[in-house]
């Protein structure tokens, strides 16, 4: 299986602050990746780094084998890497409809396909989305990145502030989406949902990746789970 995403040695600073120090992952088609940290360990700038919203200064980002670092956020889409960023960024003042539209692209996601995912979003379609409940408007968020017809996904916290139900739905969602054969980088602070979805995870402390391995191996070893996800 071959490599969609390898991230290589990257550093990246916000101004002068140096936040990630050599960072390196990669992910095989069709899989799911999870990156897991405490707070502030640097996992929102990994993703932001991938994406080009804060570019590495050292090191690269190679997708399908291109070195995209560099490239602006809109050249990023247009390869074909979507974001579902931390704390959701929808657009308050548009419709459901309007936000699943504005940025579609051609391909197997079409607002058929999101909606059957999704149905309550079909029945939301003209509410504006400041007025959708938090579960709600993370589910408009991922079904919109879908609309750009990704082939990697990067999801930053999608469970963050939700309801155990409404984090079950997320789960299985993401679940489905591997199933169809999207790639998908995942930032989680919910471990058991993390362990669940991924075929492989690292550990991200102070900058740098602490740890990799297999989700069963890293469950074997509660010293490293205590020491780096605060899990005793």
């Amino acid at each position: 299986m071959s490599k969609i995403l390898e991230v290589v040695d990257i550093h990246t600073y916000y101004g002068q602050t140096h936040i990630l120090y050599g960072v390196s992952l990669s992910i095989e088609e069709g899989q799911v990746v999870a990156l897991l940290g405490r707070n502030g360990m640097g996992k929102t700038t990994v993703v932001r780094s991938v994406w080009g919203a804060v570019p590495p200064e050292k090191g690269s980002v190679r997708f399908k084998g291109e070195n995209i670092s560099g490239l602006k956020l809109y050249q990023v889409a247009q390869a074909g890497i979507g974001v579902v960023p931390q704390g959701r960024q929808i657009f308050p003042s548009l419709s459901v409809i309007e936000n699943l539209t504005m940025a579609a692209k051609e391909g197997r996601w079409t607002l058929e396909r999101v909606y059957s995912l999704f149905p309550i979003l079909a029945q939301r379609s003209n509410l504006k989305g400041n007025l959708l409940s938090g579960g709600e408007q993370q589910m408009l968020s991922i079904a919109r990145t879908l609309m750009t017809n990704p082939e990697l996904l990067l999801m930053d916290e999608p469970s963050e502030g939700l309801a155990p139900m409404v984090v079950r739905q997320i789960s299985e969602v993401i679940s489905e989406l591997n199933q169809e054969g999207l790639s998908i980088l995942l930032v989680e602070q919910n471990l058991g949902m993390a362990m669940e979805l991924a075929g492989y995870v690292y550990i991200l402390s102070k900058g740098q990746i602490v740890y990799e391995s297999l989700p069963e191996d890293l469950e074997a070893k509660p010293e490293v789970m205590g020491k780096y996800l605060a899990v005793a």
